[in-house]
């Protein structure tokens, strides 16, 4: 099922505009000041002018497994309505497959060996891992927003975005005291925080864990999805995380080269699979009732919303469950629906990259970022414009692993070099979605010139991949 969903994604054809207010003469559903510059169809630089921002990222969430994209199970009904009135991406790629380096690159619109916020930690000297953080000298697009105007929150569920990595600069209010904390916890401080800043202009960051391997709803599992499961699983947090353990374990065991996997059914798959969902549904559930705040305040028409996820999930697609040691679609192919009022936006197939998110909200807020970042504004892509770029992932996920991935500009080919072992894959993305016929040896072009490709971009970031070459490094234990 889920190679046909992503067989629809990856081959959808047209964009479709329909933009509020485009006649002459008319004007948006949104506020009657300020109104976005959307005549003839056009959006602009500057079109949302003192617009509010609400950046909500589904921890975990990939985007195959919500209805949003074709998912056969209910899994996200608000978000659905939110993107019926917006624009909704069909491949969006991740920096990298798990929170610490991905929403580090959403905040700076750099690349992971940019930002060089990697893992929780960094070795230091012998037998000694040092605490990572966000370099000084690199400033992130919510720290800039704070200092031209914005009052700027964030509401999360601590873990992998806590400030001590750095998330927490420029924020006034940072809310990160519950580890793999839920949207259950956020929003309510979310709702509160925009009660008390009345009228003034914001930035918001709103973050949960639910769909996490590491959060359990409060009150348990309903199992809505579950079906007539026979296996010993039980599910939970808890065994989640011997599983994602034991995987790693089995990689450490088979030395350079193996990948993490587990030796555990098809059935127990799906099994934390449904769980999965559920926890999606109750996120999206929580999410609507943040989408239902913003209306009750009066901020709905002159708020942009962004809906999106740092990295996604693994259930057994290539043997192993959790996400961080691999590459592939199911950990970085994200959902983004951007909602900006009164534009009724459309499905957008070319593919975009998560660091180019923030760079066209500054955009759209009419600023201009005073600093490097990777990421482009995407104005010209939402007017149904040219917009091509390649993507580029990497992990060095608690140094089990070193791998570095591009994807081509077009969506089709994606190359995959695991720096430790020089082990390469090439996969077509439209023609094998679930990225199962490596195509190394049998189309030899193109991995060749991926290849080229891919270590131009290393070198860029002054990278040498003989330098990870049977490396011999102490793994980093906390997750």
């Amino acid at each position: 099922m889920h190679s046909i969903i992503r067989l629809i994604s990856c081959f959808a054809l047209f964009i479709t505009f329909t933009v509020a207010g485009c006649s002459s003469g008319d004007k948006t559903d949104g506020p009657a000041a300020d109104e976005p510059a959307v005549a003839a169809g056009a959006l602009a630089s500057g079109g949302f002018k003192d617009y509010n921002v609400v950046l909500i990222s589904l921890d975990a969430v990939r985007a195959e497994n919500m209805s949003t994209y074709g998912y056969e199970r209910p899994t996200v009904p608000n978000v659905d309505k939110l993107a019926a009135d917006s624009f909704v991406f069909e491949r969006t790629v991740a920096s990298g497959p798990w929170t610490v380096p991905a929403t580090m690159s959403i905040f700076t619109g750099l690349w992971p060996s940019e930002h060089k916020v990697l893992n929780k930690y960094m070795p230091g000297a012998p037998g000694e891992m040092v605490p990572t953080v966000l370099s000084p000298a690199i400033p992130t697009i919510p720290e800039f927003l704070g200092k031209n105007g914005y009052r700027v929150g964030g509401f999360t569920g601590d873990a992998g975005v806590n400030s001590r990595f750095g998330y927490g600069r420029g924020f006034e209010t940072y809310l990160d005291d519950v580890k793999f904390g839920g949207f259950d916890h956020s929003v309510p401080a979310a709702r509160k925080w925009l009660e008390e800043i009345g009228d003034e202009k914001f930035f918001m960051f709103l973050h949960g864990y639910d769909a996490h391997g590491q959060y359990d709803p409060a009150d348990g599992y309903r199992k809505v999805f579950v079906g007539d499961y026979a296996g010993s699983l039980k599910g939970g947090k808890v065994e989640q995380g011997e599983l994602r353990e034991r995987g790693l374990e089995n990689k450490m065991k088979g030395g350079a080269g193996t990948e993490a996997y587990l030796e555990i059914s098809e059935e127990d798959y799906a099994f934390h699979e449904a769980l999965y969902d559920e926890k999606i549904q109750d996120a999206d559930a929580r999410v609507g009732e943040f989408f239902k705040a913003l209306e009750e305040l009066g901020l709905k028409d002159k708020t942009i919303v962004i809906v999106t996820a740092d990295h996604g999930e693994e259930f057994g697609d290539h043997g192993y469950i959790d996400h961080g040691p691999s590459l592939y679609d199911e950990l970085i192919w994200v959902p983004l629906v951007i909602h900006l009022p009164g534009v009724k936006g459309g499905k957008i197939p070319t593919q975009v990259r998560t660091i180019d998110v923030l760079p066209t909200v500054v955009d759209l807020l009419g600023m201009e970022l005073p600093f490097e970042q990777h990421g482009e504004s995407l104005i010209p892509l939402l007017n149904g414009g040219e917009w091509s770029q390649p993507a580029y992932a990497e992990t060095d996920y608690r140094l089990y692993t070193h791998k570095r991935a591009v994807c081509d500009a077009e969506g089709r080919y994606k190359f995959v070099l695991t720096l430790e072992s020089g082990k390469k894959e090439l996969y077509d993305i439209k023609a094998d979605p679930d990225e199962k016929n490596n195509l190394v040896e049998t189309e030899k072009t193109v991995a060749y010139e991926m290849e080229q490709e891919l270590l131009r971009w290393l070198a860029s970031m002054d990278q040498d991949p003989a330098d990870f070459r049977d490396r011999q490094q102490d793994v980093i234990k906390e997750y």
